[in-house]
């Protein structure tokens, strides 16, 4: 269980069997955590996770190894749902209302701690619903509405590229917006990856709100190896490097640039 959350022990769907690694966020449609709760065990529909950003509550119910069971799967089809390499986490709320910033920079956090036991690839998906092997295959961060066998519309039209962009994640920049970066600073870095293979290290520039604008690997082979900076203000950046084969000493050249 992750560390600093409550546990509420629920049933688990057995092993995963296989497909892209997502997050899968649904809303309670409900306001209190201990309501959410009582409907998992009312209906044996446990997430993994369920958190409460006005209750300042976050709660595990399984281990990331397993599957959960808040979806719906029609098993004629052949193809899983719950079981398809997801980890799924219920958002105490309603998917009509449009989460604040304070929500999404706390719901971030979360979803970082939760990358730290799951990995996940940092994109999004629309509105649209996948078909069954589109859903098996897909990795990144997914709603409910987005998932094959179901028909809810949660966690509702929120502002998921922002809430990447918290995550560290540089997002992409459609060709209409393109502008130029001047002023550019670099920093190498070392970062003493973990057994799990991601690490990271804080740095502080000359100045604050500088942009990411690339990297390059120093000494070591590339292969398999992602990096993701994040601003946690006040001149500080945050390099993280993902998908070393262990615990290593990782150096990266990162270069930021103003707008």
């Amino acid at each position: 269980m992750l560390a600093g959350y409550e546990v509420v022990k629920g049933n688990d769907a057995g092993s995963f069997t296989g497909g892209g690694r997502k997050l899968v966020l649904h809303t309670t449609e409900g306001s209190s955590a201990n309501g959410a709760i009582g409907a998992y065990r009312a209906n044996n529909s446990w997430p993994h996770f369920t958190i409460s950003y006005k209750e300042q509550r976050k709660i595990q119910h399984l281990e990331t190894n397993v599957a959960s069971r808040a979806l719906q799967n029609n098993m004629s089809d052949g193809f899983q749902t719950n079981r398809a390499n997801c980890v799924q986490v219920e958002i105490v709320g309603f998917a009509k209302n449009a989460w604040t910033k304070e929500e999404m920079d706390w719901y971030a956090q979360r979803f970082l701690e939760i990358r730290g036991s799951f990995y996940f690839p940092l994109n999004f998906l629309g509105s649209e619903r996948l078909n069954d092997k589109q859903f098996v295959d897909y990795s990144g961060i997914c709603g409910h509405k987005n998932v094959p066998d179901n028909n809810h519309s949660d966690p509702g039209n929120q502002d998921l590229a922002y809430i990447i962009s918290r995550m560290g994640a540089v997002p992409t920049v459609p060709e209409s917006e393109v502008f130029k970066v001047k002023n550019f600073e670099g920093a190498i870095v070392k970062v003493q990856t973990g057994n799990n293979g991601n690490g990271y290290k804080d740095i502080r520039l000359s100045k604050d709100g500088l942009m990411f604008c690339g990297f390059g690997w120093i000494g070591s082979s590339s292969k398999g190896l992602a990096v993701a900076v994040q601003n946690l203000g006040d001149s500080t950046y945050r390099v993280g490097v993902e998908g070393a084969p262990g615990a290593y000493v990782i150096s990266v050249n990162v270069l930021f640039g103003e707008r």
